[in-house]
């Protein structure tokens, strides 16, 4: 399969559950909650791959200088880590030195690449 033709299957996904979120609100365009898109990725590669991954980032975005009048976060963390699989999300930590990632796969993949030697050579584990 070609990535054009996934890329268009993806979109199709998301018109479509974007005209069925909006049906009945009047023509209000209210904004898909993320999860529902989340979910309409993982269908359309399902269907394809035997086995695929997710790859995010927030790496760059100032979610440590946010205050909402209670003084600036000490960690910042993503909270729909339920059930992930075969999921990777980058994010920096609060000093900007480094990039954080978070990894879920399951026990047996986990095993391999937590004792890659070419990651550990520029990571540091922290399970």
């Amino acid at each position: 399969m070609k990535l054009s033709d996934l890329v268009h299957q993806i979109r199709n996904k998301k018109l479509k559950l974007h005209e069925e979120y909006n049906k009945g609100n009047d023509g209000a365009k209210d904004a898909i909650p993320s999860s529902q898109c989340a979910k309409a990725d993982h269908e359309v590669a399902s269907e394809r791959f035997d086995q695929f991954y997710l790859c995010s980032s927030s790496c760059g975005f100032p979610f440590y200088d946010v205050d909402f009048g209670s003084g600036k976060p000490v960690m910042v963390c993503d909270t729909n880590q339920t059930g992930a699989k075969n999921r990777f999300f980058l994010r920096d930590i609060r000093d900007g030195d480094a990039v954080e990632a978070v990894v879920t796969l399951d026990p047996t993949d986990m095993y391999f690449f937590q004792g890659n030697e070419e990651l550990l050579a520029f990571a540091s584990l922290n399970s």
